[in-house]
Order: C-alpha cells, then sequence, then structure tokens
C-alpha cells in the first residue's frame, strides 16, 4: 500500500522544534495576558461597579480582551515571526521572557505613575520623572525577569513537556466572540448614548473600541435623536466618573439684568480674516467692539476648539467629559436661570465633535440637518440661518435667550454659483494659493449670514442686551509655515491655532486687546461677568476672564490624538505614539531644545487638576 504524502507545509510546521515552541508562545503569553490585566487593576480600582448587566458584561469583556490583545500582540508581531524563521529554544524563550518582561515593568511603572500623578509614560514626561521613579523601574525589571523566567519553564514542562488535553481552541474562540462583541456593543451604546457602557471605555490604556454613528445613521438601524431624548430622561446618574467638575459647589450673585447671548462660530476661521477685505461686515463689527488681536483656540480640530470654548479646559478632559456626558457649567446656569437655548449648526452635532454628547448633551429637542438634502456648506450655513431667523420670531420675549451659530463656511469653501463677491486665483497660483482663493470666497459668504444675524438683532431692538461672540472653532493653513501643510488638524503653529476674536458686551467700550488670550477664557467671562458667579475661574476651568490683565505663559492644546504645551517662542508635541518634538514659530524642529521643567509640570498638573484622585 503506498504512503500517504504529508503536505510540505504541514510537515514544515511540525518540524520538531517549531511546532513546541509555538504551542508554548501561544500559552505562556496567554499567561502573561492574565498578569498584564492583573498590573492593570490600578486604572481601575476607582472605578464605580456597572449597575445594569450589559454594563458589566462590557466592562469585564473590553478588559478581559485588551490585555489579551496586548499580550499576543507582542508574541503575534514580534516572536512568533522570529519562531517561524530562528525555531531555536535557546533563542525564542530568552527573547519571549525579555519581552514580557519589559511589557510588564512599563505597564507597573505606568500604573504607578498615572495612580499618583494622572498621566502615562511615554518620552516626554520620562524626562521630567525623578531618577527615584526609574530606579524602582530597574528593581522591578529584574524582579519580574526572575519570575518570568520561572514562569517561561512552568509553561513549558506543564503545555509542552507533558501530553495532556488542552483547551487551547476553546479559549480562543471566547476570546474571539468577546473582542467582537465588545466593539459591536460600544458602537451600539455610543450611538444610543448608553453611558453605562461609553463611561467605561477611557480607563483602559491604548484602548480605542468602534463607533459607527455615521453608519447607524446612512442604514436607518436607529433613530439617533430618540436615543438621544430617552437617555436625557435618566436624568444625572449619567455625571458619575473620573472627574470632579467643577472642583466646588458654585456660588452666585444676581446680576442687575439677565443679559442675552449670541455665540458665533466659524469652522476654520482664520485671524488674518478680521480685519480683512474679505470678511468687511465682522470686520466692522470688531473695530466697533472689543478685538483680541492674540487670540488662540485650544486645538487645531473642532473636537478640542469648540470644547475650550465651553468648558475652558484642556483637551486632556474631552474623553472623560464625553464618556459620561456632562455638559459644562455654562450650560448648566443657562438653564437653571431659564435662558431659551437655542443651537443652529451647518453639521449635525454627532459629527461636530461629538457636542450632542458634551456641551448640549442636556439641550432637548436638537434639530440636525439632513446632509442629503443640504450637501454643500454654503446651503448649510443658508438654512440655519433661516432657521434662527424663524427661532428668534417665535421665541418667548419675556425670557432671556442663548442662541449658538456654527457656520461650516469657510471651511467648505464653497458659495452659491449666484455669489458675487467670488475670489480667483492669480494665474500661475500654487496649489495652496488657489485653495486660499476658494476659502477667502467661504469666509466672504459666511460673512454675508454672519451680517443678516447681527442686523436682526438690531432690528428687534436688542443689540443693547445681547453679548455676541464670533470667533472660529481653529485656523486653517495653507503652506504658511513653508512646509507643506494645508488645512487644519496637521500641525500646532500659530496657522492653526491663532483665532479671530471679536466681542461686543453692552457697556464696555470698543477697544483692541493684544495680550495673549484663549478660548479657555471665554467661559470664566460667561460665569463672572454675565452669570455673577464668585468662585474663581479656576473651580471650573483654566482661563480667566478676557477683561482682566492675564495672559497666558503657556496653553495645552490639543488635536483628535495629539497634544502639545503651547508657549510664547515654541511649542512641545507630544505624539501619541510616545515620542515629543520642540518646534519654533517658524514651525521648524528646534534640535537642541531647552525643556522647561516647571512648564510642562504646570501644564500637566492643569491637565489632570479636575480628575479624580
Amino acid at each position: 500500500m503506498e504512503a500517504r504524502k504529508t503536505n510540505p507545509m504541514v510537515a514544515w510546521f511540525r518540524a520538531p522544534d517549531r511546532r513546541p515552541l509555538i504551542l508554548w508562545g501561544t500559552w505562556y503569553f496567554y499567561v502573561v495576558s492574565i498578569v498584564l490585566g492583573m498590573i492593570a487593576l490600578r486604572y481601575v480600582m476607582h472605578l464605580s461597579p456597572p449597575r445594569e448587566a450589559l454594563a458589566g458584561y462590557y466592562a469585564f469583556a473590553a478588559y478581559t480582551t485588551h490585555f489579551a490583545t496586548m499580550g499576543y500582540g507582542a508574541w503575534f508581531v514580534l516572536v512568533l515571526p522570529l519562531t517561524l524563521i530562528v525555531p531555536l529554544r535557546k533563542l525564542i524563550a530568552p527573547f519571549g521572557v525579555l519581552l514580557a518582561t519589559t511589557i510588564m515593568t512599563l505597564l507597573l511603572l505606568d500604573t504607578l505613575v498615572f495612580g499618583q500623578n494622572q498621566f502615562h509614560i511615554n518620552a516626554l514626561t520620562m524626562k521630567i520623572l525623578g531618577w527615584k521613579t526609574w530606579g524602582f523601574g530597574i528593581i522591578y525589571f529584574f524582579i519580574l525577569l526572575a519570575f518570568n523566567s520561572f514562569l517561561a519553564k512552568f509553561v513549558w514542562d506543564t503545555v509542552v513537556g507533558k501530553s495532556r488535553k488542552r483547551r487551547g481552541g476553546l479559549i480562543a474562540t471566547v476570546l474571539v466572540v468577546m473582542l467582537v462583541s465588545t466593539h459591536i456593543l460600544h458602537a451600539w451604546a455610543d450611538a444610543a448614548y448608553y453611558v453605562p457602557i461609553t463611561r467605561f471605555t477611557h480607563y483602559l490604556p491604548l484602548f480605542y473600541p468602534t463607533t459607527a454613528k455615521g453608519l447607524i445613521i446612512e442604514h436607518g438601524w436607529m433613530d439617533l435623536e430618540q436615543a438621544r431624548e430617552r437617555q436625557m430622561m435618566k436624568g444625572v446618574r449619567q455625571y458619575e466618573g473620573v472627574i470632579t467638575y467643577p472642583l466646588a459647589p458654585l456660588k452666585f450673585s444676581e446680576p442687575a439684568e439677565r443679559k442675552n447671548l449670541v455665540l458665533i462660530l466659524a469652522d476654520s476661521l482664520r485671524p488674518d480674516m478680521v480685519p480683512s477685505e474679505y470678511m468687511p461686515n465682522v470686520t466692522a463689527f470688531a473695530e466697533d467692539n472689543i478685538a483680541f488681536g492674540n487670540h488662540f483656540s485650544g486645538g487645531n480640530s473642532t473636537r478640542m476648539g469648540s470644547f475650550s470654548v465651553f468648558y475652558g479646559l484642556p483637551c486632556t478632559y474631552w474623553k472623560h467629559v464625553e464618556s459620561i456626558q456632562r455638559t459644562p457649567v455654562v450650560l448648566d446656569r443657562l438653564q437653571e436661570r431659564d435662558y431659551q437655548v437655542g443651537i443652529f449648526a451647518a453639521l449635525p452635532l454627532y459629527r461636530l465633535a461629538s457636542l450632542d454628547r458634551t456641551a448640549f448633551a442636556k439641550v432637548p429637542d436638537i434639530v440636525n440637518l439632513d446632509l442629503k438634502k443640504f450637501s454643500t456648506g454654503s446651503s448649510r450655513d443658508r438654512e440655519i440661518t433661516d432657521r434662527w431667523t424663524r427661532w428668534m420670531d417665535s421665541r418667548e420675549t419675556n425670557r432671556p435667550f442663548f442662541t449658538f451659530l456654527f457656520y461650516d463656511n469657510p471651511c467648505a469653501a464653497n458659495v452659491p454659483p449666484d455669489y458675487e463677491r467670488q475670489v480667483k486665483a492669480e494665474p500661475g497660483a500654487t496649489k495652496a494659493q488657489a485653495l486660499f482663493a476658494k476659502y477667502k470666497s467661504g469666509a466672504g459668504f459666511a460673512d454675508s449670514l454672519i451680517a443678516e444675524v447681527l442686523a436682526k438683532l438690531k432690528k428687534q431692538g436688542l443689540w443693547d442686551d445681547t453679548v455676541v461672540i464670533i470667533s472660529g472653532d481653529h485656523s486653517h493653513e495653507y503652506d504658511d509655515c513653508g512646509l507643506g501643510f494645508i488645512g487644519h488638524g496637521s500641525n500646532y503653529s500659530r496657522y492653526q491655532v491663532g483665532v479671530p476674536l471679536a466681542v461686543h458686551w453692552p457697556g464696555k467700550s470698543a477697544a483692541m486687546v493684544s495680550r495673549r488670550t484663549s478660548h479657555n477664557d471665554i467661559a470664566a467671562t460667561l460665569m463672572t461677568d454675565l452669570l455673577g458667579c464668585e468662585n474663581p475661574p479656576s473651580d471650573y476651568c483654566s482661563g480667566q476672564s478676557l477683561f482682566s490683565d492675564h495672559e497666558w505663559d503657556w496653553l495645552v492644546v490639543g488635536s483628535y490624538h495629539d497634544t502639545a504645551i503651547m508657549q510664547p517662542d515654541q511649542v512641545t508635541i507630544n505624539y501619541v505614539g510616545g515620542y515629543f518634538e520642540v518646534r519654533d514659530n517658524s514651525y521648524r524642529v528646534i534640535e537642541k531644545p531647552r525643556l522647561d521643567k516647571d512648564v510642562i509640570m504646570q501644564a500637566m498638573n492643569e491637565s489632570r487638576r479636575f480628575l479624580k484622585k
């Protein structure tokens, strides 16, 4: 009888040394994952246990699979390829032990630093941590090295050295099911405003669960507005979390009169548009009122820029605020004082930096624009202006009001075909110059709509009773640095973070303010000068009143992933990959930077001051 031929790949895999090493690696790093989960308990030790069964399952599944992924990821990326190429136990086992020890040591050190300082270890924090921290790290490494050496031999003797029935396939299946269900549950919870699940997400380091609001809406799987209203009915239980905001109970004195408030943000509004010929109406507004000529956003993206406007806090708090849907104290007080609130945004709030889950989480009956019906930025801007006008005509005149308008232009950079003030690029213009010309047209169109808003306030006799704030969420660059950057969210130069700010405040004279101010100062100004808060601004934000003499020496700014510490003469960027760099005002890398440890510590302290200890 002819012998059955063995598949060459199967024979290669079943080589005497290769197969046992793969078997050892899978089980050893499975145990390593369990140890990582035990070390990481410090991250969640202050988290109150979930009350709902579904949230309890999510927390368990997310925690378990996250550290299983961390352990197996290291094995799959680094150890397995080496095992396949060089299946030598004397090489693979020591390498696996050293890798596991390094991961455990860094995680243990990070939990200790996080527990004490509420920030994680990266290249920048390594520069400012004391020698004692690294001394303990070295001690931990050698202790864990001995532990992992014992563990590696135990796994080899138990799993490889003895023939016994194993449950590896079952364990792997369970972990995969839990991992998939974790991401499905989070995508659903994020869309359904289900706080018991979303509030847990940000306790885990390097954990990025799936979100799919756009996909869910596109397929009609959920009515987000109904889901949001249902969640609002559940009350203030949503505010449980890791932040203490505000730091102390707020006390208020009654202002002599309740002024109305109109806040207007234009997406990507550059500071050189005000003053400019392209936005004559906003320019005239700034000249007749109070203009801040050295003003900066809290970020280079809509998410962080708008967050700094409403909360006056560093971007590092956004994930905590969003996960528990904690509204800003400014909105809380406006609603407590029976202000009518009208929100008019040219983009859906769930796309607009999750404002539906942060600043406006307690504002009922918010209507998002249908992007299919209003497909261009100019049509959406036109629509929200018309809706605002109708709202002003139908509001209760015996109550004060707060309205927020967010214009998609200039960022959308499109105008109606019959718009008369279109800016054309010069012949031979570069790509950046051509795009900048379109941007100027978009800014001009937004300017014309803002002029309608200002005219409406004057026509209704509300000008002397209304505070009007006009600014941008962030700026927009057209290769201003000469480094090829076009757009926003890509660097922390003044061309992406600097924005114009103009304020009409009844009773205050026109002025041009040149000292450094930021969006962090807006919340302090409204709380102090409009709403009569008697607490120091430090109880609820990072800024000071715009009408004080304060100017910032450093500013924490952020994007969707990275953060930076901006100083008058340099910016220190802390990248998500763990490394950092320092750049000057022309955004060139400083090869031998001077790091001011006091400034870095002050910035990090401010970035964790509102976190529960």
